[in-house]
């Protein structure tokens, strides 16, 4: 088997070495495994506050979405560890494979995680937002967002496995159609933020502490889905814009490669455990009725939700699941 730089008739057999240059290259042992562990110590420590945060919470507040961001940590840290086996076995190109596939595929978590973040919002804030036909949309955009998972990996993985040039031609065209529907996923929250600040309801115009929350979430909104598009953008045109191998330019490099993915994910994440501090989502008074009064009598009209709060536990005083990404009937 050839090297990273090799031309695929070298190889004696599949799975054979891609034509095309690669974002990031391949990895090595002194520059890439250092960047690898930094990120892997932050994927990892993020993903154990909102698992921590998670088992803390009352039941009656917790959300898969809180967990799913757990998961896709975890996701992450397993791309970033099998990038650092493919660094210590550069010509192994089933390492190779598993490595790209974590790598593109498991961000989708957290693409999902914004869309039923943007329908929750919806739903408490948006003049008819309780509406089944917004249902009905997420259910078919998730939908589209596993088809398109499935045809992605399918089609980088067969793309190894073979030189035929009409074969690996088809499956560019799956990669490219995938990718471009993933930076579109990414982007949909945006447009759908700014609507809801025209559409809001009256409880949203009206209510302090509801147009405090909704502006809050809002901006937590455009603020992550904005990065993530960012990624997404990246990774799409880099898709169209293939180069041979030996021909790098600038988006090759590796700190394009780990900036555009990885920083930015990473970055997300902590930017969904600092809303958790942040007074403004939370239905409780900031003090939490310090003056002996009911905590739950701040809670806005919109939510029958009752406020369950442990003064023994630190971690009733950051904001739970429920108060940051809002209910709902259809993912809990």
């Amino acid at each position: 088997m050839s090297s990273s730089g090799g031309a695929p008739g070298q190889m004696h057999g599949p799975p054979y070495l891609p034509s095309t240059q690669a974002v990031g290259g391949t990895p090595t042992t002194g520059l890439d495994d250092p960047i690898c562990a930094v990120l892997i110590l932050l994927f990892a420590v993020v993903g154990a506050f909102h698992l921590t945060l998670r088992v803390k919470q009352h039941e009656s507040h917790r959300s898969r979405l809180g967990f799913l961001l757990f998961i896709f940590s975890f996701v992450r840290t397993v791309a970033l560890v099998l990038r650092i086996a493919w660094a210590s076995r550069p010509t192994n190109v089933n390492v190779a494979i598993a490595a790209n596939v974590f790598t593109a595929a498991g961000v989708v978590i957290v693409f999902i995680v914004n869309l039923i973040f943007t329908r929750r919002v919806a739903n408490d804030y948006v003049r008819g937002g309780r509406s089944k036909a917004f249902d009905w949309a997420l259910r078919f955009l998730i939908f589209c967002v596993a088809a398109s998972v499935i045809m992605l990996i399918v089609a980088t993985v067969y793309s190894f496995f073979t030189l035929d040039a009409a074969t690996r031609l088809i499956c560019r065209k799956i990669q490219l159609f995938g990718a471009t529907y993933l930076a579109l996923l990414a982007f949909v929250p945006i447009p759908a933020a700014l609507l809801a600040l025209v559409f809001r309801n009256e409880v949203a115009r009206e209510d302090p502490l509801a147009r405090r929350r909704f502006l809050a979430k809002v901006q937590l909104l455009l603020l992550t889905a904005t990065l993530l598009t960012l990624g997404a953008g990246f990774r799409c045109g880099t898709n169209f814009d293939a180069r041979p191998l030996g021909h790098p330019t600038w988006f090759h490099n590796k700190a394009a490669f780990y900036c555009f993915n990885f920083v930015i994910e990473v970055v997300v994440l902590y930017i969904f455990a600092a809303a958790r501090f942040d007074f403004r989502l939370r239905y409780r008074q900031p003090l939490d009725a310090e003056d002996g009064g009911d905590a739950s009598d701040s809670a806005p009209a919109e939510s029958s939700e009752k406020i369950v709060a442990d003064r023994g536990s630190k971690w009733h005083k950051l904001a739970h699941d429920r108060e940051v990404f809002g209910g709902g009937d259809w993912v809990r």
